[in-house]
């Protein structure tokens, strides 16, 4: 039987409607579902607190929530190389900084705009070539140094010193220079246009440091030092333990259509590093800390406990894809691929333990929540459908013969290398794709190692299949390094000149609209040339307790706890 999953936002909605997917969660899915937010402020779906709003406990704080407290946080690793940004390349770390270092614009994940933060306004040139910033006036660094262009053209310049998240995110190559005009105005220029760069200064990568401490603190700096002009300052850095962060009093510049701007409820919060799963799922359980990023199969221990919640936020990056070698027998056969894509049920797959229910089957390589208005109705026409029957029937036709449980044709077994880490084996989102597998007469062959086994595994080209994903909000970026021809992460044996030339009209596109014309034409031929499974749009798990107010998540899917507070 063929079976085609609904729309993302479709199966959410009748969570919600039936009550299996509660009113909390929906309002975080939405936060960065721009789809499922128009369809939740439907006349007869938002309730009686009216259409929700991803920062709708920011809007209703002003001072009538308790004050102080501390709130600590917990993940696997939050720092593992520095909390300088313009050295870093480790997203947690960017994550924890956005709470010292405000940024120059701000996005909001409920609908993807741009808006002003430290930057009041821009004008961009019709090439794309020139960008003239209006700052704020007033705000002043925790120690003292007055925000102006001088100290931002000092952070644009160290960035471009290095080869950080940060130096891509400027542009690399393409960035040209940073000219003060005057106190309150900065121009930037590119030798070729960067669509993205406004996104790119929403994120605490693009923070920007007090230029004073910046150059005081040396190579210490983000180890032992950072100075921002955020709603926390920071405390210490304890490598392999905790960031410590403490309230700034004076913090007067939040972003305007946050709808809160002054200080935050919290005298103290705590990035604790757990790096056992099960620990951090029971930590939060026993009360230790009131948020811990989980995993899947972690699900079963939190779930239910009293005074704690899970939240499911969509990952902005890719979707989770197990993606196949086109250029090594026997998945150089593009009957093979779809004949995989169409033996795994995704449905049924995310109810498996190492998914626990959450996220969405895939449909792209770039998931709902990464596109714009989460609309991917335009690529629906070139799924892979679960169908069993037509799977064994296209193998069957192309002359792969079942012996036994497994098919062969030309003297070759259906037999699939599998090269993964063992985190994700671990996770349990290999072993069922196997058993799906078993089903058409193939089996994997799973070869697990640590990370540094599976990179130099794949980039090696000796594989037929592995699991793949990225993270981020930069759907350009993502394509670009996994499907432009040529790239380190490209490794499948695809070579098509259409796809190329889109994938390089997008990246040198001057505006996000001409990117995205670009863009979904190019996922449209990735999945023409089924070069994978794409497996499932993922959800990062959040176990959080009930006293937790306030809760607000940037549009890289992570805590941002501004605003936040805890009831006693």
């Amino acid at each position: 039987m063929t079976h085609r999953p609904r729309k993302p936002v479709d199966v959410l909605l009748a969570g919600y409607r039936s009550g299996l997917i509660s009113r909390r969660r929906i309002m975080a899915l939405a936060a960065t579902m721009p789809a499922l937010a128009a369809a939740l402020a439907r006349p007869g779906l938002a309730g009686a607190a009216g259409a929700p709003h991803a920062l709708a406990p920011a809007f209703a704080r002003a001072q009538d929530v308790p004050q102080g407290g501390e709130m600590q946080a917990a993940n696997d690793v939050w720092v593992a190389d520095t909390l300088n940004q313009h050295r870093s390349n480790f997203t947690p770390s960017r994550m924890v900084a956005r709470h010292v270092l405000d940024c120059l614009t701000w996005v909001n994940p409920a609908d993807g705009s741009i808006n002003p933060w430290l930057a009041e306004s821009w004008e961009i040139s019709p090439d794309g070539l020139e960008y003239t910033f209006t700052l704020k006036e007033g705000v002043t660094f925790h120690d003292g140094t007055p925000f102006n262009a001088e100290a931002v053209k000092a952070n644009f310049d160290n960035t471009m010193e290095g080869d950080s998240f940060a130096y891509q995110a400027l542009g690399g190559t393409a960035f040209s220079a940073a000219e003060v005009v005057d106190d309150t105005t900065l121009t930037v220029t590119f030798n070729e246009p960067h669509a993205t760069f406004l996104l790119y200064l929403s994120d605490g990568g693009t923070g920007i440091d007090s230029p004073e401490a910046l150059a005081a603190g040396g190579d210490d700096y983000g180890v032992g030092s950072l100075v921002g002009s955020g709603p926390y300052k920071f405390v210490e850095w304890v490598k392999d333990s905790h960031v410590a962060l403490e309230k700034n009093p004076d913090y007067a510049s939040g972003p305007p259509a946050f709808g809160f701007s002054g200080p935050t409820p919290l005298d103290r919060l705590t990035f604790r590093e757990v790096p056992e799963n099960s620990v951090r799922a029971a930590a939060v359980v026993n009360g230790e800390v009131q948020m811990a990023r989980i995993i899947e199969p972690n699900v079963p221990d939190v779930q239910g406990a009293e005074g704690v919640e899970i939240i499911a936020t969509p990952k902005a990056g890719s979707s989770r894809m197990y993606l196949m070698n086109t250029a090594k027998a026997p998945t150089d056969d593009i009957n093979v691929r779809r004949a995989i894509n169409m033996a795994i049920d995704k449905e049924t797959m995310l109810q498996l333990p190492g998914w626990a229910g959450y996220g969405r089957p895939g449909l792209a390589p770039l998931p709902s929540n990464m596109v714009p208005n989460g609309d991917l109705s335009m690529l629906v026409e070139y799924d892979i459908p679960y169908d069993l029957e037509g799977a064994n029937a296209l193998l069957d036709e192309n002359g792969w013969i079942l012996n036994g449980d497994l098919r062969e044709k030309d003297g070759v077994q259906l037999v699939l290398d599998m090269v993964t880490t063992t985190n994700d084996v671990d996770a349990g989102q290999i072993e069922p794709i196997d058993g799906f597998l078993n089903e058409i007469g193939a089996r994997l062959n799973i070869r697990a190692g640590d990370f540094n086994f599976w990179i130099d595994t794949v980039q090696a080209t000796d594989f037929h299949m592995t699991l793949m994903s990225d993270s981020g909000y930069i759907g350009v970026g993502i394509i670009e390094e996994f499907f432009r021809e040529g790239e380190p992460f490209a490794n499948y044996g695809l070579a098509n000149p259409e796809l190329n030339e889109l994938i390089d009209a997008a990246v040198a596109a001057p505006t996000l609209e001409e990117q995205w014309e670009n863009l979904i034409p190019a996922m449209a031929i990735i999945m023409q040339e089924v070069v994978g499974v794409m497996g499932w749009e993922q959800d990062y798990l959040d176990a959080v307790s009930t006293r937790v107010g306030g809760l607000s998540y940037n549009e890289v899917g992570f805590p941002w706890l501004y605003g936040t507070y805890l009831s006693q």
